[in-house]
């Protein structure tokens, strides 16, 4: 703990992310209980209950945020003992606001206690509005990945598993290792087709957009509300895409109507919608991602007369 006070005096200028261990918790008190969220009616978007330095926290569940971070105006409000320290953060960031970094005296998810690591703040009060409820922060997979984890967003649950074993009947998907993040990209293709683009398993986003030019589009359009980190929530138009199946790896997924969109590297961003159609087995530092069918009715065992 004393080297993250020492190194948190002397931030300034840096590649804030250059240190990424700083932002994963060295000490962690494991739970055995499932974590169980809560459902955003508006957005579909789910909502963690925490315990922030031992006061009440609600977090969205971002599975697409390579880290943790909190609500500037959260911790200048209710927690003004917390020392923050202002950074100019001139390495790979999506984030334009100046950030702050502080030292995280304790974070309780479900009964899994995280300590000893560097958090991160920046305004985020557009979250709130968008979403009609107060949401403190963004939990990330600078925390979510510290173990191997079972994620269901049908069933809104998250459960740490000491090792990388996957459950029976779960299908291996092709994770891209050659990124530095903690976020699980997948190497996908759409059905038929035999060019190859990036996804990324992002809980955060309450829509699935895929790349116009990797995409069939359907000749519809659609608005809605969109947001980010940066922004509050604004109406846009986009075009919709055609429903096809989408590949990754060995497993296969009906993807019905996604936003299109002009994408840089053609990124795709597979949103809560497409992440309830089957459950996720995700291994962060090791680079591994299973998915998981639900169980249909002719799955279900029968019973014995």
């Amino acid at each position: 703990m004393k080297r993250l006070f020492a190194l948190l005096a002397t931030m300034g200028a840096c590649a804030l992310f250059a240190q990424e261990e700083l932002f994963r918790p060295q000490k962690i008190e494991w739970g055995e209980k499932p974590v169980t969220f809560e459902l955003n009616e508006r957005t579909g978007l789910l909502l963690a209950k925490t315990e922030f330095a031992g006061k009440p926290c609600t977090f969205l569940v971002d599975t697409g945020a390579t880290h943790t971070s909190w609500n500037l105006s959260f911790m200048q409000e209710k927690h003004p003992e917390i020392a923050l320290r202002q950074v100019t953060n001139v390495g790979q960031s999506n984030v334009d606001a100046a950030l702050h970094v502080f030292v995280v005296p304790s974070l309780k998810v479900g009964d899994t206690t995280f300590r000893q690591f560097l958090g991160i703040a920046v305004p985020l009060d557009h979250l709130s509005k968008t979403m009609g409820t107060e949401v403190d922060g963004i939990l990330g997979m600078s925390v979510m990945g510290r173990r191997p984890f079972r994620f269901s967003a049908k069933d809104r649950t998250l459960t740490w598993q000491a090792e990388a074993t996957p459950p029976e009947g779960a299908v291996a998907l092709d994770v891209k290792k050659d990124l530095a993040d903690n976020c699980i990209h997948l190497n996908a293709r759409v059905d038929g087709s035999s060019q190859t683009f990036t996804a990324l398993i992002d809980s955060g986003a309450n829509m699935t957009s895929m790349d116009s030019k990797v995409w069939p589009d359907s000749g519809a359009s659609t608005t809605i509300e969109t947001t980010n980190v940066n922004t509050m929530n604004s109406a846009q138009t986009f075009k919709t895409g055609a429903t096809r199946t989408l590949v990754l790896g060995d497993f296969k997924t009906p993807i019905a109507n996604p936003v299109l969109k002009d994408i840089p590297d053609s990124i795709a961003i597979l949103g809560i919608g497409t992440l309830r159609n089957f459950d996720l087995f995700l291994d962060g530092a090791g680079k591994q991602a299973w998915a998981i069918p639900h169980a249909t009715k002719a799955d279900a065992p029968t019973s014995q007369p």
